[in-house]
Parts: structure tokens; C-alpha cells; sequence
């Protein structure tokens, strides 16, 4: 995943030339390999190319910036405990899904 393998590269630049650098890297490998950037059109719902370099490079940019550190412990607040009851037949419905998916599970090894 080019993403995850640039992202500590480009969080870490101390200026903006050098995260454009990584940004357009990532562009030019991608187009190398006959990549292409596509988008959902939210009027007709087709997948349609993105053509506009600077919409490229911004979507790039976005998901380096927002990428995760896989070593950084994340903190996690405290669950509240909610102890659910259920009427007998949801019981039994479940009981039924449960052994439907775990059929087909089976059939699917």
C-alpha cells in the first residue's frame, strides 16, 4: 500500500516542498503503472476519471495526512456496560441465524 508506505516520510517532513515531493511520487508511480484516479459522481452515480491534477494530488495528500500510526497505542475510553434482554423469540431467531451462518461457514471450507 503506497500510503502506508509513505506515511510516516510525509508526516514526518519538516517542509511543505518535501511532502508535495512525496505527494507527486506517489502520483507518478501510480500513472506509471497505467493507474488511474476515478469518483463516484454523486448526481449519476457513475464511476467517472478525475482528470483535475491538483484534485489528485489533494485526495493523496488527505489520505497520507489522515493515515494511521500501526505502532501508536490508540486510547480508548472506557465502555459503558449496557446489559441487554431479549424476548424469547429474538433469542430464537438469533439462535437460527447463528446456526444458518455457521452451516454455510462450513460448507465454505
Amino acid at each position: 500500500h503506497l500510503i502506508e508506505m509513505n506515511r510516516e516520510r510525509y508526516q514526518t517532513a519538516l517542509a511543505r516542498e518535501m511532502k508535495t515531493n512525496v505527494t507527486m511520487e506517489i502520483l507518478e508511480l501510480i500513472r506509471s503503472c497505467d493507474g488511474r484516479f476515478v469518483k463516484i459522481n454523486d448526481d449519476s452515480g457513475e464511476v467517472e476519471e478525475i482528470s483535475d491534477e491538483s484534485v489528485i494530488r489533494e485526495k493523496i495528500s488527505h489520505a497520507l495526512r489522515s493515515a494511521k500510526d500501526p505502532n501508536r497505542q490508540r486510547m480508548r475510553k472506557p465502555r459503558k456496560s449496557v446489559v441487554r434482554t431479549y424476548s424469547d423469540e429474538a433469542e430464537q431467531i438469533y439462535a437460527e441465524v447463528l446456526e444458518d451462518q455457521q452451516a454455510i461457514f462450513q460448507r465454505l471450507q
